[in-house]
């Protein structure tokens, strides 16, 4: 991803919802994959495909979203997000 795209990105998500932006870890996707940063909680986020992550929408609640999102995101890398975010 281009760095200045990266960066609208993570300013956009700190002034909308005042939230943290610490990736994780490096995106995983070739660049023609348009991909979104995940917040798995206020502080954290982990790439994902941009179409993936829309169709994590299906609901306007924030909580319903991201533990639906979290979910798929665990079965996509084998991490147990909820185990790690308790550390």
């Amino acid at each position: 991803m281009i760095y200045h795209k990266k960066m609208y990105k993570k300013s956009k998500a700190k002034r909308k919802r005042n939230l943290k932006w610490i990736p994780l870890m490096d995106n995983p996707f070739p660049e023609e994959v348009e991909v979104d940063w995940h917040h798995i909680n206020n502080i954290f986020v982990i790439p994902m495909p941009r179409i993936s992550h829309q169709k994590c929408h299906f609901s306007n609640n924030t909580n319903e979203h991201r533990t639906f999102c979290n979910r798929v995101l665990s079965s996509w890398y084998g991490l147990n997000i909820e185990k790690l975010l308790e550390e």
